[in-house]
């Protein structure tokens, strides 16, 4: 009786994930990501290379919320702290990161400086929950290409990452 109603509940669990994701694919075609940019299409094959993007996050809530809204469109690779973002960094060819700014031990303008020092000319969106002018204008003065203040909506992240990539 108690493992049926265990089962029950995993199952419960399973189908409510699978329908928040379905949901949000669903959303995500709705709002037609055309306007925000050429956004590539998995389906083109060929030599055509996905672009890849780190996320650095110490909320693994919000690192695989980023990964349901782009993982459809792009590489996207993840960090739970600054000192996992500078190692994939080493060893990974990465095209743009979206970079948390309150984390713990290396916050996020340190990150950003190290990836400075260290000659990387990534561009880089930083995230930020507290939205403090002062933490925004000191990236934007670091050299940030962008900021964006969480919770953010996934058309607001589509359309920043696909400008940002439009550029390069």
């Amino acid at each position: 009786k108690n493992d049926t109603g265990q089962a029950r509940r995993s199952t419960g669990k399973v189908y409510e994930a699978a329908v928040s994701g379905l949901i949000l694919s669903m959303f995500c075609f709705k709002i037609g990501f055309t306007e925000y940019g050429d956004v590539p299409d998995k389906k083109q094959g060929g030599g055509c290379m996905q672009r890849r993007i780190l996320v650095v996050d110490d909320d693994s809530m919000n690192l695989v919320r980023t990964k349901m809204i782009l993982g459809k469109y792009y590489e996207v690779l993840l960090a739970e702290s600054g000192e996992e973002a500078l190692e994939k960094l080493k060893n990974e060819k990465v095209d743009l990161v979206l970079l948390d700014i309150e984390m713990p031990k290396m916050n996020g303008m340190e990150v950003f400086e190290r990836m400075k020092e260290g000659s990387a000319d990534i561009p880089v969106i930083f995230l930020t929950a507290s939205g403090d002018e002062d933490d925004v204008m000191s990236a934007i003065r670091l050299g940030a290409v962008n900021y964006l203040k969480k919770p953010f909506m996934p058309q607001e992240l589509m359309k920043r990452v696909a400008q940002e990539l439009q550029q390069d």
